[in-house]
This record gives C-alpha cells, sequence and structure tokens, in this order.
C-alpha cells in the first residue's frame, strides 16, 4: 500500500502490519472499515404464475437479468404449440405478461396443463400451469 492508503485508513503499528498481511492473504478490506459489497446483476427466471390454477387467465412473472430478444410461448403437453405470449426485444426488469387461456387464433383451449417457456440469449426454462374450467 502506498502512504497515502495507509494514511487514510486510519490504522497505525500492528493494526495496518494486521490489515496489510490480511491483504497478502486475499482478505480485502480493514478492520473497521466497510467494504462495500460488488454490484450483482440481476438473473433471468421465470418467476411462476399466479393464480395457479387459473380459470380464466394467469399472470406470468418474468424477470429479466439482460436485455435482449426473448420468447415466451406456451405448449400443451403433447409438445404442441399453442400461443406465442412474448416475441421480441425485452429490457432487463422485472414484468408480467397475462395469458387469457386462448391459443394463437384466439380460441378458448380446453381444461388441462400446459407448458410455457421462455427463450433469450443463453437461457431457457419452462414452468407447468393447470387451466381448470
Amino acid at each position: 500500500r502506498s502512504q497515502i492508503a495507509r494514511a487514510s485508513t486510519g490504522l497505525t503499528g500492528q493494526a495496518q502490519l494486521v490489515s496489510e498481511l490480511l491483504d497478502l492473504f486475499g482478505n480485502p478490506g480493514t478492520p473497521g472499515v466497510a467494504t462495500p459489497a460488488p454490484a450483482t446483476r440481476m438473473k433471468t427466471a421465470l418467476m411462476g404464475n399466479a393464480p395457479n390454477p387459473f380459470n380464466p387467465s394467469t399472470s406470468i412473472a418474468l424477470r429479466i437479468g439482460e436485455a435482449g430478444r426473448y420468447s415466451l410461448k406456451v405448449y400443451n403437453l403433447r409438445g404442441e404449440f399453442v400461443r406465442t405470449l412474448l416475441d421480441g426485444e425485452i429490457e432487463a426488469g422485472e414484468r408480467n405478461v397475462v395469458w387469457d387461456g386462448t391459443d394463437a387464433h384466439g380460441r378458448n383451449v380446453s381444461s388441462g396443463v400446459y407448458l410455457y417457456r421462455l427463450d433469450g440469449k443463453s437461457f431457457t426454462q419452462t414452468q407447468k400451469m393447470a387451466l381448470v374450467k
């Protein structure tokens, strides 16, 4: 450490030596001096839907950690495409997307379990939801 850094810690003598030794062995920071936590980036995730089971609609919560192109699609349990709820450039942040229980043609779907899948840059996650009529 430079003389300026030593002076700014307010430590002298043995306390300063201990602080420098700790720094050498991978313990950054000075006793009694708060070290700010590193900034953490929000991670992209599907955060579930509510209500579940639902009728007639449900809200799907998303957390987008990094802006980019994402799609949110609904499939039946046979893996057949039902509807696209979101497809495009999305900014980072949290949002809710509502599914009204209709397919890509606006027709009401039948009761059952459906899968919703969020796809993005280096990210894919799928969860289940149930429509009960």
